[in-house]
Protein backbone atom coordinates (compact mmCIF):
# COMPACT_ATOMS: atom_id res chain seq x y z
CA UNK A 1 0.00 0.00 0.00
CA UNK A 2 1.82 3.02 -1.19
CA UNK A 3 1.94 5.97 1.07
CA UNK A 4 0.36 4.50 3.97
CA UNK A 5 0.18 2.25 6.96
CA UNK A 6 -1.51 -1.63 7.06
CA UNK A 7 -2.69 -2.78 10.53
CA UNK A 8 -2.58 -6.40 10.75
CA UNK A 9 -4.88 -6.72 14.05
CA UNK A 10 -7.30 -9.72 14.62
CA UNK A 11 -11.13 -9.53 14.17
CA UNK A 12 -11.64 -9.56 17.80
CA UNK A 13 -9.84 -7.03 18.91
CA UNK A 14 -12.23 -5.12 17.45
CA UNK A 15 -15.16 -3.41 19.80
CA UNK A 16 -17.29 -3.43 16.96
CA UNK A 17 -16.41 -6.78 15.77
CA UNK A 18 -17.09 -7.79 19.31
CA UNK A 19 -20.14 -5.79 19.57
CA UNK A 20 -22.16 -7.44 16.05
CA UNK A 21 -21.30 -10.74 17.69
CA UNK A 22 -23.07 -9.96 20.89
CA UNK A 23 -26.13 -8.62 18.53
CA UNK A 24 -25.72 -11.85 16.64
CA UNK A 25 -25.98 -14.57 19.92
CA UNK A 26 -28.96 -12.37 21.37
CA UNK A 27 -30.68 -12.85 18.59
CA UNK A 28 -30.20 -16.03 18.19
CA UNK A 29 -30.94 -16.41 21.83
CA UNK A 30 -34.22 -14.34 21.39
CA UNK A 31 -35.59 -16.34 18.49
CA UNK A 32 -35.02 -19.72 20.58
CA UNK A 33 -37.05 -18.39 22.90
CA UNK A 34 -34.57 -17.38 25.43
CA UNK A 35 -34.80 -13.69 26.41
CA UNK A 36 -32.88 -13.60 29.34
CA UNK A 37 -29.75 -15.02 27.47
CA UNK A 38 -30.85 -12.30 24.53
CA UNK A 39 -30.61 -9.46 27.61
CA UNK A 40 -27.37 -10.30 29.02
CA UNK A 41 -25.35 -10.66 25.37
CA UNK A 42 -26.97 -7.45 24.21
CA UNK A 43 -26.30 -5.56 28.07
CA UNK A 44 -22.29 -6.99 27.10
CA UNK A 45 -22.69 -6.10 23.83
CA UNK A 46 -23.48 -2.28 24.89
CA UNK A 47 -21.18 -2.20 27.32
CA UNK A 48 -18.23 -1.68 24.78
CA UNK A 49 -19.44 1.63 23.39
CA UNK A 50 -17.65 4.71 25.24
CA UNK A 51 -19.08 7.82 23.77
CA UNK A 52 -19.40 8.74 20.48
CA UNK A 53 -18.71 6.44 17.47
CA UNK A 54 -14.77 7.68 15.87
CA UNK A 55 -15.19 10.51 18.41
CA UNK A 56 -12.53 13.40 17.53
CA UNK A 57 -12.66 12.19 13.82
CA UNK A 58 -13.56 14.46 10.83
CA UNK A 59 -14.28 14.53 7.37
CA UNK A 60 -17.30 13.65 5.46
CA UNK A 61 -17.01 10.07 5.26
CA UNK A 62 -16.09 9.90 9.21
CA UNK A 63 -19.65 11.70 9.18
CA UNK A 64 -21.69 9.24 7.54
CA UNK A 65 -20.09 6.43 9.26
CA UNK A 66 -20.36 7.72 12.44
CA UNK A 67 -24.68 8.27 11.96
CA UNK A 68 -23.96 4.12 10.38
CA UNK A 69 -22.67 3.20 13.62
CA UNK A 70 -24.88 5.11 16.15
CA UNK A 71 -28.03 3.31 14.61
CA UNK A 72 -26.74 0.15 14.96
CA UNK A 73 -26.08 0.81 18.36
CA UNK A 74 -29.52 2.38 18.89
CA UNK A 75 -31.08 -0.45 17.00
CA UNK A 76 -29.77 -3.10 19.68
CA UNK A 77 -30.71 -0.61 22.84
CA UNK A 78 -34.06 -0.80 21.33
CA UNK A 79 -33.83 -5.06 21.10
CA UNK A 80 -32.86 -4.49 24.95
CA UNK A 81 -35.21 -2.43 25.99
CA UNK A 82 -37.96 -4.55 24.49
CA UNK A 83 -36.49 -7.41 26.26
CA UNK A 84 -36.35 -6.23 29.15
CA UNK A 85 -40.17 -5.21 29.78
CA UNK A 86 -41.19 -8.49 28.09
CA UNK A 87 -39.16 -9.62 31.17
CA UNK A 88 -41.73 -7.49 33.29
CA UNK A 89 -38.77 -5.08 33.67
CA UNK A 90 -41.05 -2.06 32.84
CA UNK A 91 -40.83 -0.10 35.65
CA UNK A 92 -36.75 0.07 35.94
CA UNK A 93 -36.85 1.14 31.79
CA UNK A 94 -39.10 4.04 32.50
CA UNK A 95 -36.64 6.62 33.26
CA UNK A 96 -34.63 5.18 30.81
CA UNK A 97 -36.71 5.57 28.39
CA UNK A 98 -38.13 8.77 29.30
CA UNK A 99 -34.51 10.50 28.44
CA UNK A 100 -34.60 8.60 24.73
CA UNK A 101 -38.02 10.09 24.05
CA UNK A 102 -36.38 13.61 24.72
CA UNK A 103 -33.20 12.47 22.39
CA UNK A 104 -35.39 11.16 19.45
CA UNK A 105 -38.64 13.28 19.63
CA UNK A 106 -39.79 12.15 16.55
CA UNK A 107 -38.68 8.61 16.16
CA UNK A 108 -41.90 6.40 17.18
CA UNK A 109 -40.26 3.06 18.38
CA UNK A 110 -39.06 5.46 21.72
CA UNK A 111 -42.73 6.01 21.51
CA UNK A 112 -43.76 2.64 21.48
CA UNK A 113 -41.80 1.38 23.96
CA UNK A 114 -42.75 4.36 26.51
CA UNK A 115 -46.05 3.51 26.20
CA UNK A 116 -46.22 -0.25 26.88
CA UNK A 117 -43.56 -0.03 29.74
CA UNK A 118 -45.97 2.86 31.82
CA UNK A 119 -48.90 0.55 30.30
CA UNK A 120 -47.95 -2.30 32.45
CA UNK A 121 -46.90 0.01 35.09
CA UNK A 122 -50.54 0.47 35.58
CA UNK A 123 -49.89 3.99 34.10
CA UNK A 124 -52.89 3.99 31.22
CA UNK A 125 -53.35 7.48 31.64
CA UNK A 126 -49.65 8.29 30.94
CA UNK A 127 -49.14 6.20 28.40
CA UNK A 128 -52.10 7.84 26.30
CA UNK A 129 -50.29 11.13 26.93
CA UNK A 130 -47.79 9.67 25.54
CA UNK A 131 -49.36 9.67 21.96
CA UNK A 132 -50.79 12.42 22.36
CA UNK A 133 -47.24 14.16 22.45
CA UNK A 134 -46.00 12.73 19.46
CA UNK A 135 -49.48 12.88 17.65
CA UNK A 136 -49.59 16.19 17.87
CA UNK A 137 -45.48 16.74 17.26
CA UNK A 138 -45.82 14.75 14.37
CA UNK A 139 -48.55 16.95 12.56
CA UNK A 140 -47.14 20.00 13.80
CA UNK A 141 -43.47 19.58 12.45
CA UNK A 142 -44.09 17.08 9.30
CA UNK A 143 -47.33 16.70 8.84
CA UNK A 144 -48.18 13.58 9.12
CA UNK A 145 -50.13 11.07 11.52
CA UNK A 146 -48.40 8.32 13.60
CA UNK A 147 -47.98 5.19 12.09
CA UNK A 148 -50.02 1.79 11.81
CA UNK A 149 -48.34 0.29 14.53
CA UNK A 150 -48.19 3.03 16.92
CA UNK A 151 -51.78 3.67 16.11
CA UNK A 152 -52.64 0.28 16.87
CA UNK A 153 -51.25 0.25 20.31
CA UNK A 154 -53.01 3.10 21.28
CA UNK A 155 -55.94 1.88 20.30
CA UNK A 156 -55.16 -1.36 22.48
CA UNK A 157 -54.58 0.82 25.77
CA UNK A 158 -57.47 2.70 25.09
CA UNK A 159 -59.83 -0.38 25.50
CA UNK A 160 -57.34 -2.41 28.15
CA UNK A 161 -56.33 -5.15 25.75
CA UNK A 162 -55.65 -8.08 28.33
CA UNK A 163 -53.04 -9.12 25.91
CA UNK A 164 -51.12 -6.24 26.53
CA UNK A 165 -50.81 -7.01 30.14
CA UNK A 166 -49.02 -10.89 29.80
CA UNK A 167 -45.27 -9.72 30.71
CA UNK A 168 -44.04 -12.96 28.83
CA UNK A 169 -45.76 -13.78 26.02
CA UNK A 170 -44.34 -16.85 23.87
CA UNK A 171 -41.96 -15.91 21.06
CA UNK A 172 -44.41 -16.46 17.90
CA UNK A 173 -46.56 -13.09 19.85
CA UNK A 174 -43.68 -11.10 20.79
CA UNK A 175 -44.92 -7.55 21.15
CA UNK A 176 -41.92 -5.26 21.86
CA UNK A 177 -39.43 -6.44 19.26
CA UNK A 178 -38.60 -4.54 16.31
CA UNK A 179 -39.36 -5.85 12.76
CA UNK A 180 -36.01 -5.04 11.38
CA UNK A 181 -34.85 -8.83 11.41
CA UNK A 182 -37.03 -9.90 8.67
CA UNK A 183 -39.95 -8.63 6.49
CA UNK A 184 -42.69 -11.33 8.46
CA UNK A 185 -42.15 -10.02 11.19
CA UNK A 186 -44.16 -6.92 10.89
CA UNK A 187 -47.02 -8.33 12.21
CA UNK A 188 -45.75 -9.33 15.58
CA UNK A 189 -45.79 -5.53 16.28
CA UNK A 190 -47.75 -4.08 18.99
CA UNK A 191 -51.63 -3.57 18.23
CA UNK A 192 -51.71 -7.01 15.71
CA UNK A 193 -53.10 -9.86 16.41
CA UNK A 194 -51.10 -12.92 15.56
CA UNK A 195 -52.12 -15.64 13.26
CA UNK A 196 -54.67 -18.11 14.74
CA UNK A 197 -55.15 -16.42 17.66
CA UNK A 198 -58.49 -14.80 16.95
CA UNK A 199 -60.01 -11.93 18.46
CA UNK A 200 -59.40 -10.63 22.07
CA UNK A 201 -62.24 -9.94 24.45
CA UNK A 202 -62.48 -6.31 24.96
CA UNK A 203 -62.21 -4.70 28.69
CA UNK A 204 -64.70 -1.40 28.52
CA UNK A 205 -63.53 1.58 31.08
CA UNK A 206 -66.23 3.50 32.99
CA UNK A 207 -64.45 6.18 31.39
CA UNK A 208 -66.17 5.26 28.59
CA UNK A 209 -69.57 4.73 29.84
CA UNK A 210 -68.84 8.06 31.79
CA UNK A 211 -68.76 10.03 28.16
CA UNK A 212 -71.33 8.14 26.46
CA UNK A 213 -73.59 9.37 28.64
CA UNK A 214 -72.40 13.13 28.79
CA UNK A 215 -72.62 12.99 25.03
CA UNK A 216 -76.50 11.74 25.27
CA UNK A 217 -77.32 14.08 28.08
CA UNK A 218 -75.78 17.44 26.79
CA UNK A 219 -78.01 20.08 25.21
CA UNK A 220 -77.62 23.30 23.43
CA UNK A 221 -74.33 25.68 23.86
CA UNK A 222 -74.07 25.53 19.79
CA UNK A 223 -72.45 29.11 19.80
CA UNK A 224 -70.20 28.54 22.13
CA UNK A 225 -68.94 25.39 20.91
CA UNK A 226 -68.41 26.90 17.50
CA UNK A 227 -66.56 29.85 19.16
CA UNK A 228 -64.36 27.15 20.62
CA UNK A 229 -63.82 24.90 17.42
CA UNK A 230 -62.36 28.30 15.37
CA UNK A 231 -60.18 28.72 17.90
CA UNK A 232 -58.65 25.45 18.25
CA UNK A 233 -58.27 25.40 14.28
CA UNK A 234 -56.80 29.52 14.88
CA UNK A 235 -59.51 30.92 12.32
CA UNK A 236 -62.97 33.51 13.35
CA UNK A 237 -62.12 35.73 16.27
CA UNK A 238 -58.55 34.50 16.34
CA UNK A 239 -59.09 34.97 20.43
CA UNK A 240 -56.29 33.41 22.92
CA UNK A 241 -58.90 32.69 25.81
CA UNK A 242 -62.50 32.78 26.08
CA UNK A 243 -63.73 33.62 29.64
CA UNK A 244 -66.76 31.82 30.35
CA UNK A 245 -68.88 33.01 33.22
CA UNK A 246 -72.57 32.76 34.77
CA UNK A 247 -74.33 31.84 37.55
CA UNK A 248 -73.99 28.81 39.74
CA UNK A 249 -75.64 26.15 38.26
CA UNK A 250 -75.77 27.72 34.75
CA UNK A 251 -73.89 24.74 33.51
CA UNK A 252 -70.04 26.27 33.40
CA UNK A 253 -68.20 23.30 34.43
CA UNK A 254 -70.87 21.18 32.06
CA UNK A 255 -69.47 23.33 28.83
CA UNK A 256 -66.04 23.24 29.65
CA UNK A 257 -66.20 19.17 30.02
CA UNK A 258 -67.82 19.13 26.52
CA UNK A 259 -65.16 21.95 25.17
CA UNK A 260 -62.42 18.97 26.36
CA UNK A 261 -63.98 16.82 24.32
CA UNK A 262 -63.95 18.94 21.40
CA UNK A 263 -60.63 19.35 22.14
CA UNK A 264 -59.04 15.55 22.11
CA UNK A 265 -61.27 14.79 19.40
CA UNK A 266 -59.23 17.91 17.76
CA UNK A 267 -56.04 15.23 18.66
CA UNK A 268 -55.42 18.43 21.33
CA UNK A 269 -53.93 18.04 24.65
CA UNK A 270 -56.30 18.58 27.43
CA UNK A 271 -54.66 20.02 30.68
CA UNK A 272 -57.05 20.57 33.43
CA UNK A 273 -57.02 22.56 36.14
CA UNK A 274 -59.92 23.09 38.94
CA UNK A 275 -59.65 26.35 40.90
CA UNK A 276 -61.50 24.65 43.80
CA UNK A 277 -58.21 22.47 44.05
CA UNK A 278 -55.57 24.70 43.34
CA UNK A 279 -56.97 27.48 45.34
CA UNK A 280 -54.98 31.00 44.78
CA UNK A 281 -51.68 29.43 45.18
CA UNK A 282 -49.52 30.64 42.62
CA UNK A 283 -47.01 27.45 43.23
CA UNK A 284 -50.20 24.82 42.65
CA UNK A 285 -51.49 26.32 39.71
CA UNK A 286 -48.47 26.66 37.76
CA UNK A 287 -47.78 22.72 38.69
CA UNK A 288 -50.86 21.59 37.56
CA UNK A 289 -50.71 23.96 33.85
CA UNK A 290 -47.21 23.01 33.17
CA UNK A 291 -47.81 20.71 30.71
CA UNK A 292 -49.06 23.21 28.83
CA UNK A 293 -45.93 25.87 28.51
CA UNK A 294 -44.17 23.59 26.39
CA UNK A 295 -47.01 22.50 23.80
CA UNK A 296 -48.01 24.72 21.22
CA UNK A 297 -51.38 22.52 20.65
CA UNK A 298 -52.09 22.54 24.33
CA UNK A 299 -55.71 23.32 25.75
CA UNK A 300 -55.82 24.72 29.38
CA UNK A 301 -59.01 24.29 30.57
CA UNK A 302 -59.27 26.31 33.79
CA UNK A 303 -62.64 25.60 35.90
CA UNK A 304 -64.05 27.07 39.24
CA UNK A 305 -62.11 29.99 38.39
CA UNK A 306 -63.41 31.83 41.08
CA UNK A 307 -61.72 29.90 43.77
CA UNK A 308 -58.51 30.87 42.26
CA UNK A 309 -59.74 34.89 41.49
CA UNK A 310 -56.65 36.58 43.39
CA UNK A 311 -54.40 35.50 40.83
CA UNK A 312 -56.21 37.16 37.78
CA UNK A 313 -53.55 39.87 37.31
CA UNK A 314 -50.69 37.21 38.19
CA UNK A 315 -52.29 34.89 35.33
CA UNK A 316 -52.92 37.91 32.95
CA UNK A 317 -49.10 39.56 33.47
CA UNK A 318 -46.95 36.39 34.16
CA UNK A 319 -48.56 33.25 33.59
CA UNK A 320 -50.48 33.25 29.92
CA UNK A 321 -48.17 35.58 28.15
CA UNK A 322 -45.61 32.58 28.97
CA UNK A 323 -47.40 30.13 26.90
CA UNK A 324 -46.59 29.42 23.02
CA UNK A 325 -48.35 30.41 20.56
CA UNK A 326 -51.03 28.21 19.55
CA UNK A 327 -52.10 27.24 22.91
CA UNK A 328 -56.08 28.02 23.60
CA UNK A 329 -57.43 29.04 27.26
CA UNK A 330 -61.08 28.41 28.43
CA UNK A 331 -61.86 29.53 31.87
CA UNK A 332 -65.14 29.47 33.69
CA UNK A 333 -66.38 31.62 36.62
CA UNK A 334 -68.82 32.93 38.73
CA UNK A 335 -68.08 36.25 38.36
CA UNK A 336 -66.78 38.19 35.02
CA UNK A 337 -62.99 39.20 34.86
CA UNK A 338 -61.68 42.28 37.01
CA UNK A 339 -61.39 45.47 34.62
CA UNK A 340 -58.39 45.22 34.19
CA UNK A 341 -58.78 42.78 31.32
CA UNK A 342 -60.31 45.51 29.52
CA UNK A 343 -57.76 48.21 29.70
CA UNK A 344 -54.69 46.33 28.97
CA UNK A 345 -54.49 46.65 25.89
CA UNK A 346 -52.04 44.02 25.17
CA UNK A 347 -55.21 41.73 25.84
CA UNK A 348 -57.60 43.72 23.26
CA UNK A 349 -59.25 41.39 20.94
CA UNK A 350 -56.84 38.35 22.45
CA UNK A 351 -59.57 37.74 25.39
CA UNK A 352 -62.93 36.98 25.01
CA UNK A 353 -65.69 37.19 27.70
CA UNK A 354 -68.84 35.61 27.25
CA UNK A 355 -71.89 35.00 29.83
CA UNK A 356 -73.82 32.30 29.55
CA UNK A 357 -77.63 32.24 30.13
CA UNK A 358 -80.22 30.23 30.58
CA UNK A 359 -81.19 27.45 28.06
CA UNK A 360 -83.80 27.51 25.34
CA UNK A 361 -87.34 26.04 25.64
CA UNK A 362 -86.78 23.73 23.02
CA UNK A 363 -83.11 22.91 24.75
CA UNK A 364 -84.65 22.82 28.35
CA UNK A 365 -87.38 20.48 26.94
CA UNK A 366 -84.57 18.35 24.86
CA UNK A 367 -82.28 18.10 28.28
CA UNK A 368 -84.90 16.89 30.05
CA UNK A 369 -86.10 14.45 27.67
CA UNK A 370 -82.74 13.01 27.89
CA UNK A 371 -83.41 12.62 31.39
CA UNK A 372 -85.89 10.14 30.75
CA UNK A 373 -88.74 12.76 31.92
CA UNK A 374 -92.10 11.47 31.15
CA UNK A 375 -94.45 14.45 28.62
CA UNK A 376 -96.73 14.20 31.50
CA UNK A 377 -94.31 15.75 34.04
CA UNK A 378 -92.23 17.45 31.96
CA UNK A 379 -94.11 20.57 30.75
CA UNK A 380 -95.01 21.44 35.03
CA UNK A 381 -90.79 21.11 35.54
CA UNK A 382 -90.59 23.38 33.19
CA UNK A 383 -92.82 26.20 34.23
CA UNK A 384 -90.55 26.42 37.53
CA UNK A 385 -87.34 25.53 36.67
CA UNK A 386 -87.16 27.43 33.27
CA UNK A 387 -83.93 27.19 31.48
CA UNK A 388 -81.82 26.84 34.23
CA UNK A 389 -79.45 23.51 33.57
CA UNK A 390 -79.15 22.62 37.31
CA UNK A 391 -83.01 23.18 38.39
CA UNK A 392 -83.96 21.16 35.32
CA UNK A 393 -81.17 18.40 36.08
CA UNK A 394 -82.79 18.14 39.94
CA UNK A 395 -86.39 18.74 38.75
CA UNK A 396 -85.92 15.74 36.55
CA UNK A 397 -84.02 13.42 39.22
CA UNK A 398 -86.54 14.30 41.71
CA UNK A 399 -89.94 14.26 39.73
CA UNK A 400 -89.04 11.20 38.87
CA UNK A 401 -88.84 10.14 42.52
CA UNK A 402 -92.01 12.23 43.75
CA UNK A 403 -94.33 12.71 41.16
CA UNK A 404 -96.08 10.15 39.36
CA UNK A 405 -96.79 9.95 35.33
CA UNK A 406 -99.69 11.43 35.72
CA UNK A 407 -99.27 14.49 37.77
CA UNK A 408 -99.77 17.76 35.46
CA UNK A 409 -99.82 21.54 36.46
CA UNK A 410 -97.20 22.73 39.35
CA UNK A 411 -94.98 19.85 40.68
CA UNK A 412 -96.26 19.21 44.28
CA UNK A 413 -94.57 20.44 47.61
CA UNK A 414 -92.75 17.53 48.13
CA UNK A 415 -90.46 18.30 44.77
CA UNK A 416 -90.20 22.38 45.82
CA UNK A 417 -88.97 20.78 49.30
CA UNK A 418 -86.22 18.39 47.93
CA UNK A 419 -85.25 20.96 44.75
CA UNK A 420 -84.60 23.74 47.99
CA UNK A 421 -83.02 21.05 50.14
CA UNK A 422 -80.48 20.06 46.86
CA UNK A 423 -79.47 23.61 46.18
CA UNK A 424 -79.04 25.48 49.40
CA UNK A 425 -79.49 22.22 51.93
CA UNK A 426 -81.26 23.79 54.87
CA UNK A 427 -84.04 26.53 54.72
CA UNK A 428 -83.32 29.46 56.82
CA UNK A 429 -85.07 29.28 60.15
CA UNK A 430 -86.91 32.01 62.24
CA UNK A 431 -83.76 32.80 63.42
CA UNK A 432 -81.90 32.56 60.49
CA UNK A 433 -84.16 35.02 58.47
CA UNK A 434 -84.18 37.25 61.70
CA UNK A 435 -80.51 37.93 60.98
CA UNK A 436 -80.66 38.34 57.12
CA UNK A 437 -82.75 41.15 57.59
CA UNK A 438 -80.35 42.55 60.65
CA UNK A 439 -77.50 42.34 57.72
CA UNK A 440 -79.80 44.21 55.54
CA UNK A 441 -80.08 47.15 57.65
CA UNK A 442 -76.79 47.03 59.71
CA UNK A 443 -73.30 48.08 58.32
CA UNK A 444 -72.13 45.85 60.61
CA UNK A 445 -73.34 42.68 62.00
CA UNK A 446 -71.29 41.55 65.37
CA UNK A 447 -72.90 39.00 68.36
CA UNK A 448 -73.82 41.92 70.60
CA UNK A 449 -75.80 43.18 67.84
CA UNK A 450 -77.52 39.89 67.40
CA UNK A 451 -78.24 39.49 71.02
CA UNK A 452 -79.25 43.02 71.66
CA UNK A 453 -82.22 42.56 68.86
CA UNK A 454 -82.76 39.13 70.39
CA UNK A 455 -82.34 39.25 74.03
CA UNK A 456 -83.66 35.98 75.04
CA UNK A 457 -80.67 34.26 73.22
CA UNK A 458 -77.92 33.33 75.61
CA UNK A 459 -75.53 31.74 72.83
CA UNK A 460 -74.51 32.54 69.12
CA UNK A 461 -77.17 31.50 66.82
CA UNK A 462 -76.79 28.18 65.65
CA UNK A 463 -74.32 28.76 62.33
CA UNK A 464 -77.05 29.10 59.25
CA UNK A 465 -74.82 26.54 56.91
CA UNK A 466 -72.79 27.42 53.74
CA UNK A 467 -76.13 28.59 51.64
CA UNK A 468 -76.26 31.52 54.46
CA UNK A 469 -72.98 32.18 54.15
CA UNK A 470 -72.54 32.49 50.60
CA UNK A 471 -75.63 34.49 50.29
CA UNK A 472 -74.17 37.13 52.16
CA UNK A 473 -71.04 37.17 50.69
CA UNK A 474 -72.66 37.29 47.10
CA UNK A 475 -74.49 40.03 48.27
CA UNK A 476 -71.53 41.68 50.21
CA UNK A 477 -73.36 42.20 53.26
CA UNK A 478 -70.49 43.35 56.06
CA UNK A 479 -69.63 41.24 58.62
CA UNK A 480 -67.72 41.87 61.96
CA UNK A 481 -64.36 40.55 61.18
CA UNK A 482 -64.35 38.35 63.99
CA UNK A 483 -68.06 36.97 63.40
CA UNK A 484 -68.06 35.66 59.65
CA UNK A 485 -70.81 33.18 59.21
CA UNK A 486 -69.17 29.85 58.81
CA UNK A 487 -70.24 26.39 58.21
Amino acid sequence: MRGGYLLSIEPASLDLTLFDQRVRRAREARDAGDPLQAVTELRTGLALWRGEALGGARGEYVRAERDRLQARRLLALQDRIALDIELARHAEVLPELATLTRLHPLEERWRQLHMLALYRSGRQADALQVYRDVHALLVSELGIEPGRELRELHSRILIADPDLDSPTPPPAQRLSLPPHTAPEDADDAPGTTSPGRGPTPVQRLLAGRLWAARQHSFVGRGAERALFASALRGTGQGFAALYLHGPAGIGKSTLLRQLADDATAAHRRVVPVCGRVVGASVAAFTDAASPALSDPRAVLMIDAFEWCGDLQGWLRERFLPQLPDGVVVALAGRQPPEPAWRFDPSWSGALLVHGLGDLSVPEADQLLESRGMPDGVRESVLAFAGGHPLALSLGAEVARRCVSAAGRGRPGDEVLQTLLTEVIETAPSPDHRMALHLCAHSDTTSEQLLRAVKPGQRHRPRQPGRALRLALKERSLPLHASDQVTD
